[in-house]
């Protein structure tokens, strides 16, 4: 971790901007598709990764932990996204299966979602571009970006963290006042 790298989430040009759309598929675990209303309300981070991605699977582990920091935190919602390779357009029972193999292998206690259609993708894309695997958005209470990260790096959990701890405050302090 460089204490000295500017956040770089924080400060991409998508920040501030609101994502209308949001549709995913449970894919492994305990969950409900998931739509844009569902997740209002609750400050989301969702990662889009695949299991063919060596920077995914790098930065999955670390996510794992992440999310562990946050498992008591009600105001918080992490959403794991699993994505076919580029080009190629996401099988779900293919896609299920590379997903539970990888999870069996590298155990996450969460649900697994999938973006049928892009749909998701394509509504990141038009706010915020997406451009790389792993791709990572933290939304705050009304679904606008508060910060994008595009790729993996040693560190970034940290800079994840600190960045979802801010809009936690923030979205505190925004409830205190509207009540």
């Amino acid at each position: 971790f460089n204490p000295d790298r500017v956040p770089v989430g924080a400060n991409h040009p998508g920040v501030g901007r609101q994502i209308d759309v949001l549709s995913l598929t449970r894919l492994t675990g305990e969950a409900n598709d998931l739509n844009r209303e569902s997740v209002l309300g609750r400050v989301t981070l969702i990662n889009f990764w695949g299991a063919w991605c060596p920077p995914c699977r790098a930065e999955f582990p670390e996510l794992v932990a992440l999310v562990q920091k946050f498992r008591d935190e009600p105001r918080f919602q992490f959403l794991s996204v699993s994505c076919g390779p580029p080009g190629e357009d996401d099988d779900l029972e293919v896609l299920r299966e590379v997903t539970e193999a990888f999870v069996a292998q590298h155990p996450a206690d969460f649900p697994i979602y999938a973006d049928p259609g892009f749909i998701t993708r394509k509504e990141v894309d038009r706010v915020a571009g997406f451009s790389a695997y792993p791709t990572t958005v933290l939304l705050d209470q009304d679904c606008v970006v508060r910060a994008v990260w595009q790729g993996y790096w040693r560190g970034l959990d940290n800079e994840i963290e600190q960045t979802i701890r801010q809009v936690l405050r923030k979205s505190r302090s925004t409830d205190a006042a509207s009540n």
